[in-house]
């Protein structure tokens, strides 16, 4: 009985272990587009702690997403943000405040599900700041309130990271050559 738990248990973490990754690529069933994905940035509520369990759609917890649309060639980088809570007042959108001065994203999709998703569209202009800035704080705003959390050394570095992996990623990719037989 123990050598099955301990196979069953070694199967489980190699199961575990081998399905992390920084960047997904996702190919859109239509062709249209690729779509690129990072890792979820989770915040703590206690603020120099780490937070445990941190996986995409975690209430209080943002990623960014990377978008090539096939036919045009543009890319898009969006910034997803979960909300910890069911908001019952209409959200206003997300910003982000680099050093003092503040930079309001523009919304792109609001998704409500178990989670609040609120979906913001990256500036191409507003990428290098945010790679320059030192502090970073980002901005919820709903109609009764607004929430700021500004980001520990490691969020910030993991941020800045994704970030660059992602702009790497979705500029080195190519159009997809879509053949009819």
């Amino acid at each position: 009985m123990k050598k099955i738990f301990g196979l069953f248990f070694l199967f489980f973490a190699i199961l575990l272990s081998g399905s992390c990754t920084s960047l997904q690529v996702i190919q859109e069933p239509n062709l249209g587009r690729i779509v690129v994905r990072t890792q979820s940035i989770c915040f703590s509520l206690f603020a120099p702690f780490y937070t445990p369990w941190c996986f995409e759609c975690k209430p209080n917890s943002i990623l960014l997403k990377g978008i090539m649309e096939n036919s045009s060639g543009t890319r898009t980088l969006f910034l997803e943000y979960y909300l910890k809570t069911f908001e019952t007042e209409l959200p206003v959108g997300v910003s982000l405040k680099l050093d003092n001065q503040y930079f309001i994203l523009k919304k792109t999709e609001t998704s409500y599900g178990e989670n609040l998703k609120i979906v913001s569209e990256l500036a191409p202009e507003l990428i290098p700041k945010i790679e320059s800035a030192g502090t970073v704080l980002l901005s919820y705003s709903s109609r009764s309130e607004t929430l700021n959390i500004e980001f520990s050394s490691g969020e910030r570095k993991n941020f800045l990271n994704f970030l660059k992996g992602l702009n790497e990623k979705i500029s080195s990719l190519d159009k997809m050559n879509i053949q009819k037989l």
